[in-house]
C-alpha cells in the first residue's frame, strides 16, 4: 500500500511540472498571436499617422496641421490646465446627458413594447425625431438655456434619447412568447415576467441601443459645437497657435 502511495506521489510530481510547462507554453502562444493578430492594426495607424505628417507639412493647409504640430499643441494646453479642464467639463456633459436618455429612454421603449397604445400614441413622434437631423434641434437648446453646461447635456440628451427608445422597444417586442408563456403557466405575475424573463432576454438589443447611441452622440456633439464651446475653443487655440 505504502509502495502504491509513493508510486502515484512520485508519478504526481513528474506530471505536475510537465503540466505547468505545457500551460506556460500555451499562453506564451497565446500571448504572440495577440501581438501578431494587432500588427495590422498597429501598422494601418502608423501609416495614417506618416501620411497625416506629410500632407501637413505638404499642403500647409490652416484645418490640417502635421501630427508634430498637434502633438506639440495638446502638451503646451496640457502644461497650461486647458485640456483637462475642457476634457472634464465635455466629458461630465456627457455622463450626465447620456445617464439621462439612457433611463428616461429605456423606460419609454420598455413601456412602448408592453403596450400598444402607448406605442401607438408615442411612435409618431419617435419615428419623427429619429428620422429628423438632431443637428436641426441644436439651436432651440441655446435659445432655452444659452451657452451653458444645460444646453450641452441637452444636446447629449437628445441625441441619444431616441435610438435607446427604438432599441429597447424592438427588444421587448423581439423577447420568445413561449418563455413568457412558460413563466405564466408557473404562475409569474407581469412584475415578475418583466424583471426575470423579459429584461434578461432584452438585455443584448438593450446594451445595443446605448452602444449605438454613444456614438450618434459623439459623431453630432463634434457636428454641432458652436464657437464658444470647449471643443471650437481648442480648435481655435491650436489654430493660432500652429
Amino acid at each position: 500500500m505504502n509502495s502504491q502511495q509513493h508510486g502515484v506521489v512520485a508519478v504526481s510530481e513528474t506530471v505536475m511540472p510537465a503540466c505547468e510547462q505545457a500551460t506556460a507554453k500555451s499562453r506564451a502562444i497565446w500571448s504572440v498571436g495577440k501581438v501578431m493578430g494587432s500588427a495590422p492594426q498597429l501598422g494601418s495607424l502608423l501609416v495614417g499617422i506618416v501620411a497625416w505628417e506629410i500632407l501637413g507639412w505638404a499642403l500647409d493647409f490652416p484645418f490640417l496641421p502635421p501630427f508634430s504640430r498637434v502633438i506639440v499643441a495638446w502638451w503646451e494646453l496640457f502644461q497650461e490646465g486647458k485640456l483637462v479642464g475642457n476634457l472634464l467639463a465635455s466629458l461630465t456633459a456627457m455622463v450626465i446627458g447620456f445617464s439621462l436618455a439612457a433611463t428616461v429612454g429605456l423606460t419609454v421603449g420598455i413601456f412602448m413594447g408592453l403596450s400598444k397604445s402607448v406605442e401607438h400614441l408615442l411612435e409618431l413622434y419617435v419615428n419623427a425625431f429619429l428620422a429628423s437631423p438632431s443637428i436641426a434641434y441644436v439651436p432651440v437648446f441655446y435659445i432655452f438655456f444659452g451657452i451653458s453646461n444645460a444646453t450641452r447635456i441637452a444636446v447629449v440628451f437628445w441625441y441619444a434619447f431616441w435610438i435607446i427608445i427604438v432599441n429597447a422597444r424592438t427588444a421587448i417586442r423581439c423577447v420568445d412568447a413561449d418563455l413568457v408563456e412558460m413563466a405564466r403557466s408557473f404562475g409569474a405575475n407581469r412584475r415578475q415576467i418583466l424583471w426575470k424573463v423579459m429584461l434578461p432576454n432584452a438585455l443584448p438589443l438593450i446594451m445595443a441601443g446605448f452602444r449605438l447611441g454613444v456614438g450618434h452622440r459623439i459623431r453630432n456633439r463634434i457636428k454641432s459645437g458652436d464657437s464658444n464651446s470647449h471643443q471650437f475653443y481648442v480648435v481655435r487655440w491650436v489654430e493660432q497657435t500652429c
